[in-house]
């Protein structure tokens, strides 16, 4: 072994080749600015929307709430709600390739190499009903956030090497959750809730890894090329500057006229009153009751703000009542996901994690308190005990800039009404009684139509879950 190292001291070793011809950004900014359609400035909120001739729309709004701070989105497409009926896990392998491919002319550690001392960055997300590159920068490189928007949307990538490196990353991450409840719930329970609709929860790896490259390319390139752009941008800088680049850099580039809707025909389903029992090969002695209720989408905000609060009544209850009275609860909790990209599509959820033995009574003790507030309804105390850490939240989100691009801007070209939103959030979230919980409890907490998910040991069935769980039964591959 010395002599191997002695030898190994005799040779030579040469500093690593820098590339000095990298350059960014390497396509040039359009020579001729586009044309505004129309500009409104919603100056109780300090808003403005500007959309331009060829149809982008961007919004603006100019904040002190950190200093130097950018963040930025821009969207495009139908996101997940359009992955194909027979590509399973193309929107979860996409959003990784994109994000590991770096540019055309750049991959991503050359790209990372050009950018070094930089504070500008930008990645790439699928999200339920939209493609989202998101960006954060500081205020004097609020044009390189512009230009490396333009560049992945003008010359993206989609490497052979990343789509390498991505299959390789989901087989270590699907050997994780695997053997994990809460995996278990990602692999299998959440596509359960949509009668196994695999835009929900994660494929099996193998249907996954069918996924070529070239279904990749062909799906987020089509999107770039077809669906309108919005552009929206949250910070600390001056909006006119910021209508400039925009002006700039997209302004000009073709006009598109694609569908950003989810396909009609294609709308997830509820398992009403069916149960599946999901094994996970771990040694660690905990399993997952969740009971679940069919509820609405986020557009009908009168229902969602009051099923926020409902989560929180319930949430409540189930500490009471499984944790502290019973014993029988690492942790519980109860909360409403409403859809955006399918009409009158929510879920209510309420899981507790426990001992796998408990899962029988858990599950009933969950329906009672689904029950005890449909038929006689939330105490006026609750309902204030509810309301007072949530109005808090929403005094502290107001003054964030994630606040106003994920809630208000975001998206609001297709959906103005997240803008109308933003203005009675704080007063109908004070408007809540007792009797809109009630009305809301009374309306989505039926357990006739309620669907449970167990999860526990493989080596230890939850106890009586087979022949306790009630209702139909249903099971999942």
């Amino acid at each position: 072994i010395l002599s191997t190292f002695n030898k190994s001291r005799q040779i030579a070793v040469k500093k690593p080749e820098e590339n000095k011809d990298l350059t960014f950004p390497y396509l040039a900014a359009p020579q001729t600015p586009g044309k505004i359609k129309s500009r409104k400035d919603f100056d109780d909120q300090g808003i403005t929307r500007v959309i331009f001739e060829n149809g982008t729309t961007l919004f603006v709004k100019q904040t002190d709430f950190e200093a130097d701070q950018v963040k930025a989105a821009l969207s495009f497409g139908a996101g997940e709600s359009v992955e194909p009926a027979d590509q399973a896990g193309l929107s979860e392998l996409s959003q990784q390739v994109v994000n590991l491919s770096g540019l055309g002319q750049l991959d991503r550690d050359q790209l990372k190499q050009v950018l070094a001392g930089k504070n500008t960055s930008v990645s790439f997300s699928v999200e339920e009903d939209k493609f989202v590159f998101s960006g954060q920068s500081v205020t004097d490189e609020t044009r390189l956030l512009f230009e490396l928007f333009y560049t992945h949307l003008m010359d993206p990538a989609f490497r052979k090497t990343a789509y390498k490196l991505a299959t390789k990353q989901f087989t270590q991450k699907y050997q994780s959750l695997g053997h994990s409840i809460e995996g278990a719930m990602q692999l299998e329970g959440s596509r359960f809730l949509a009668s196994g609709d695999h835009r929900f929860g994660l494929p099996a790896l193998e249907t996954l890894k069918q996924t070529r490259l070239a279904d990749i390319r062909q799906w987020i390139t089509g999107a770039m090329k077809n669906s309108p752009i919005e552009i929206a941008v949250v910070g600390d800088m001056e909006p006119d500057r910021v209508i400039e680049l925009a002006a700039t850099f997209f302004g000009t580039i073709a006009e598109r006229s694609g569908i950003c809707k989810a396909e009609k025909g294609r709308h997830p389903d509820f398992p009403e009153n069916k149960s599946t029992n999901i094994d996970v090969p771990t040694r660690i002695d905990k399993g997952l009751v969740l009971v679940a209720y069919p509820t609405t989408d986020i557009w009908n905000i009168d229902h969602t703000r009051r099923l926020s609060i409902l989560s929180q009544v319930v949430s409540d209850r189930m500490r009471i009542k499984i944790r502290e009275e019973m014993g029988a609860a690492y942790s519980q909790a109860a909360y409403n996901k409403p859809g955006r990209a399918y009409a009158d599509w929510g879920i209510f959820n309420a899981y507790a994690v426990i001992d796998p033995e408990d899962a029988g009574v858990v599950r009933q003790a969950v329906k009672s308190i689904a029950a005890d507030l449909k038929e006689n309804g939330a105490t006026k105390d609750e309902v204030k005990r509810a309301l007072q850490p949530v109005l808090t939240g929403i005094k502290e989100s107001l003054k964030t800039n994630n606040y106003w691009l994920n809630t208000v801007l975001k998206g609001a070209s297709r959906h103005p009404v997240q803008i109308e939103w933003n203005r009675s959030i704080k007063s109908d979230y004070k408007s809540i009684t007792r009797q809109d919980i009630n009305k809301m409890a009374d309306m989505y907490l039926e357990n006739d139509s309620a669907a449970t998910v167990f999860i526990h040991p493989a080596e230890k069935q939850a106890k009586d879950a087979g022949n306790k769980a009630g209702g139909a039964q249903g099971s999942e591959d």
